[in-house]
């Protein structure tokens, strides 16, 4: 795996000249004295319709402070779940990267000082199946982004890469936000006769400075629902808790459309066979900090694309919550977010 430059590059040396010339990283906030390292991970938040989303990575782009942007990175291929060495392709099914599960797809020495933005590049072309979604009745869908091969799926919070350090940051890929299916996609020719559209909802978490939040669900609440909804194992589908900031302490769960209220993340809630309870995890959240958690078990009712839930109406809507709370988290901790009848 090389830093700064394409694949037939393969001395970290030749990629640092690279990086401090060819590349745009000698101007702007950088100092072309001194490296640092930059360790760059995946994790994503989970979906319901899906058994795999798998995305065909082509490389990572960084702009300097400054300068242009660099030569495409080619991911680690240790990292990919299938890797083409002829292109540099890196594929990875996102859905093994969940709760506090990350996989380091880059760590390498760059010229230290601030980075504008990361691109993701992938091969994400309609009607292709480079990338695709495999659904829960086993159907291969093509999974595609507009002008996704030209463009990548930008991050624009900056980054910064510290003289003789390391600095290390995670990418969550919430699929749940990610994922479209709109009308009008057909492709009779695929087993899948649906093309899912792939919307970038991503984002980038100071690794060191992250903690996370777990905990069970009380079953009485999901019965006592009449929305809750038995799955053909026995225990209960579609359960999920949506994790919202709540800095003031006055956030209210809301659906996902796209708008400022959006959950940041998400986190399913599976029947754990040995603990015999409803548990979740979810982690990489920004600490210390305090969040409000929406309990719902009609996630698959939610569709990102639609304003679906309006939180102030009385009256029985298809996603709604079945529970809210809030809780503070701290810095390397996991916060108990369970849920209980009695709160």
């Amino acid at each position: 795996m090389t830093a700064c430059t394409s694949p037939r590059v393969t001395s970290l040396a030749a990629a640092l000249l690279l990086g401090l010339s060819g590349c745009g990283g000698g101007g702007g906030g950088q100092d072309a004295s001194n490296t640092g390292t930059l360790t760059l991970g995946l994790t994503d938040g989970p979906v319901d319709n899906a058994l795999e989303v798998v995305v065909a990575f082509t490389g990572i782009e960084l702009k300097p402070a400054g300068g242009p942007p660099m030569e495409p990175i080619v991911m680690d291929a240790t990292a990919c779940d299938d890797f083409d060495q002829a292109t540099g392709t890196c594929s990875i099914n996102l859905l093994d990267l969940v709760g506090t599960q990350r996989r380091v797809v880059f760590s390498e020495g760059l010229p230290a000082g601030d980075y504008q933005w990361i691109r993701l590049l992938v091969d994400a072309e309609r009607d292709g199946m480079t990338s695709y979604i495999r659904t829960m009745d086993g159907r291969m869908c093509s999974l595609w982004t507009p002008s996704g091969s030209e463009t990548g799926l930008k991050i624009v919070s900056g980054i910064t890469v510290t003289a003789n350090g390391v600095s290390d940051y995670t990418l969550d890929f919430d699929v749940r936000k990610s994922i479209t299916n709109p009308p009008g996609q057909a492709n009779p020719d695929q087993q899948c006769a649906d093309n899912y559209l792939l919307k970038p909802a991503i984002r980038i978490v100071d690794s060191t400075e992250v903690g996370a939040i777990a905990g069970t669900v009380d079953e009485s609440l999901l019965t006592a629902d009449q929305s809750c909804v038995l799955g053909q194992s026995g225990t209960y589908d579609h359960v999920a808790v949506y994790v919202f900031d709540n800095p003031d302490g006055d956030t209210v769960a809301d659906d996902l459309d796209g708008d400022a209220g959006d959950a940041l993340t998400s986190a399913s809630v599976l029947w754990n066979d040995t603990e015999q309870s409803y548990d979740y995890e979810v982690g990489f959240l920004l600490a210390p900090g305090s969040y409000h958690l929406g309990l719902t078990c009609t996630a698959d009712a939610d569709d990102p694309a639609l304003d679906d839930y309006d939180p102030d109406s009385q009256e029985d809507q298809a996603f709604h919550f079945v529970s809210e709370r809030s809780v503070d988290v701290a810095v390397d901790e996991t916060a108990d977010g369970s849920f209980s009848s009695s709160q």
